[in-house]
């Protein structure tokens, strides 16, 4: 009994106490195994990082560096990198910028913000401008539809950045471009066709002016808009009628504008063709219109009535 217990003693006495003893057996493949998870996640986010439809358009634009457009998965692959690669080394192989990265870590690859937050001017004083324009038609008995309100909208914002609508029209098409290649990577678009080479330059500069911030003038912006000044959409109640007084004169010179095309033309008599009391709409009256919530009688005026 007691030699065994000895000899159990001088076994554990020949055993080394050296401190890293134990991790020394483990080290290498830890390292090794370290290594390898690093590397697989450059190499997945040299893959995700390859140009997808959206780089493609921004090249072909000659937009430079300053408009890149990074998608959610994009995103993922290089906050994956930020535990084990410094902010430069990232910069260095991906060419992500260190401030951007920092804004993804701090606000969040979405960019959620907090409610109310944001640009509230000059939008906001915008929509209110357009709330008056908007109360003005309905004090006329004007109809109110979607293409009125983004219509006036689009005066407005153009106005307030100091660009002309067809600027902003261009900026506008380019955004919707790239978030629907970001939505649809797999879809095919004729870029070619896309934007003619002086378009190209006018969107060069537009988007430079605005700093890549384009308003979209989306449904939901819209939806958002009624909802905030409680407008709804209300089918009409009472039409105010009346034929406009120069009724007469407009049918005076269509004559005229006829027979000054049948002189330079040369029609024959024979071709012209008497359409004897045939009704036409010179007023398509609309059945529903925008207005205030609460409003009973919902008004429109016809004609100059």
């Amino acid at each position: 009994m007691t030699s065994f217990i000895s000899s159990s003693n001088q076994e554990k006495n020949q055993i080394p106490k050296h401190k890293n003893f134990e991790p020394q057996k483990t080290q290498q493949p830890l390292k090794r195994s370290y290594n390898d998870m690093v590397a697989k996640l450059i190499e997945e986010a040299k893959q995700r990082l390859k140009p997808n439809g959206a780089d493609e358009i921004v090249k072909d634009l000659n937009l430079g560096q300053h408009y890149r457009i990074y998608d959610e998965d994009q995103k993922d692959a290089i906050l994956a990198l930020t535990p084990y690669l410094k902010l430069s080394e990232i910069q260095a192989q991906f060419g992500v910028p260190v401030n951007t990265v920092k804004y993804w870590q701090t606000h969040g690859k979405t960019d959620k913000r907090k409610l109310n937050s944001g640009r509230k001017a000059p939008l906001m004083n915008l929509e209110k401008v357009l709330y008056d324009y908007f109360l003005g038609l309905r004090a006329l008995g004007r109809p109110v539809n979607n293409h009125i309100l983004r219509k006036k909208m689009m005066s407005l914002y153009a106005d307030e950045q100091k660009i002309e609508v067809r600027q902003l029209e261009l900026a506008q098409k380019f955004q919707k471009s790239i978030n629907t290649v970001q939505s649809n990577p797999n879809l095919a678009i004729n870029k070619e066709s896309m934007f003619t080479p002086s378009e190209a330059q006018i969107l060069r500069e537009t988007l430079l002016k605005l700093g890549n911030q384009v308003f979209l003038l989306s449904d939901k912006w819209l939806q958002n808009f009624r909802k905030r000044y409680k407008i709804t959409c209300r089918r009409i109640t009472h039409i105010a009628k009346n034929i406009p007084e120069d009724l007469f004169n407009r049918g005076d010179d269509f004559l005229k504008t006829v027979f000054f095309l049948r002189i330079i033309n040369e029609y024959d008599y024979e071709l012209m063709i008497n359409f004897d009391e045939t009704p036409i709409f010179y007023d398509t009256i609309p059945t529903e219109t925008y207005e205030r919530e609460g409003v009973k009688q919902v008004n429109l005026k016809s004609g100059n009535a």
